[in-house]
């Protein structure tokens, strides 16, 4: 079958506070790639995180780094006109 393929995920290294989390961001947590499946508040400026595999973390304000998926579209920084790419 022809057509378009599917677009490949990429993660992309960003930081996040429990302000900017988000589900489907994988964080490192004791040497393990744990991905974020459900968030909630906790106080001020804390988030409890569930992860996909059951365990729990609690975050607060201090910046995390994170891998974010991300389509390649969402990655392009400049003008897909101007680089020559079509979608």
């Amino acid at each position: 079958m022809k057509g378009r393929p599917a677009p490949a995920w990429l993660l992309a290294p960003v930081e996040v506070t429990a302000r900017t989390v988000r589900v489907g961001d994988i964080l490192v947590v004791a040497g393990a790639y744990r991905a974020v499946e459900d968030l909630r508040a906790v106080g001020c400026e804390r988030r409890h995180l569930l992860f996909v595999d059951g365990s729990t973390l609690v975050i607060g304000p201090e910046p995390l780094p994170v891998l974010r998926p991300q389509t390649p579209h969402q990655l392009v920084t400049r003008s897909p006109r101007l680089s020559g790419w079509r979608p």
